[in-house]
């Protein structure tokens, strides 16, 4: 009888975890590409402001559009004060450490694209967003 018993507790245990049809899995599986696709567009994009960071072009321009970027998002409440005070501190260490933001591959790198204050100098690269 203990057996029997066991048998059907090990079934219900079973059971209970989530089987998911293959078109929910597959739609998932399609979803976490078409990230990735977006966040590597996002990096290639960055990477050009970072070239141009590092090479020592147009550096105040570039920072100055981020700043004035920064203040829009304060000041109309367009973006978490978690990032208004992330890039404001990315900013302060100079072109070299922004640089190196912009081409991070951590979560907090992508995270850091995903919100990012250099929209202007993106050129033409909105399909990346």
């Amino acid at each position: 009888m203990s057996y029997v018993i066991a048998t059907v507790i090990l079934c219900l245990q079973v059971q209970r975890t989530p089987i998911m049809p293959s078109d929910r899995l597959q739609a998932r599986r399609v979803a976490r590409r078409q990230q990735e696709e977006r966040d590597n567009r996002r990096l290639a994009a960055h990477q050009r402001i970072a070239s141009n960071l590092r090479a020592g072009r147009d550096v105040d321009e570039i920072i100055a559009a981020a700043n004035c970027q920064i203040e829009t998002w304060q000041r109309d409440r367009l973006c978490s004060r978690d990032y208004i005070e992330a890039w404001r501190n990315v900013i302060a260490c100079g072109p070299r450490r922004i640089a190196d933001v912009l081409e991070e591959r951590s979560p907090y790198g992508v995270r850091m694209r995903q919100n990012t204050p250099f929209a202007h100098h993106l050129d033409g690269v909105a399909d990346a967003f």
